[in-house]
């Protein structure tokens, strides 16, 4: 079997509770944003979609994910010292 090699870029910005990106997929041609917020110091809530950039994705209109992360250890205190209280 050939498996195709494919890699992530992706750019993330986070202002105060909000935080927003994008990535593109090369290996598999595909590109999207996502979007979301920190609940609390532990829970992210956020939204996703991707989009295929390959001529061949006909009667593909992209995907829509929605994400909800947990936060665990270190990163959970970092967070709740930087934006809660």
């Amino acid at each position: 079997a050939d498996f195709p090699i494919s890699f992530d870029v992706a750019a993330k910005w986070q202002y105060q509770m909000f935080w927003a990106g994008a990535f593109l997929r090369k290996g598999v041609d595909m590109t999207g944003a996502f979007v979301g917020f920190n609940v609390n110091q532990t829970i992210d809530i956020g939204y996703a979609y991707d989009i295929s950039l390959s001529p061949v994705r006909t009667g593909y209109l992209g995907s829509h994910e929605l994400v909800l992360s947990y936060r665990l250890g270190q990163d959970a205190k970092r967070l709740k010292s930087k934006y809660f209280n």
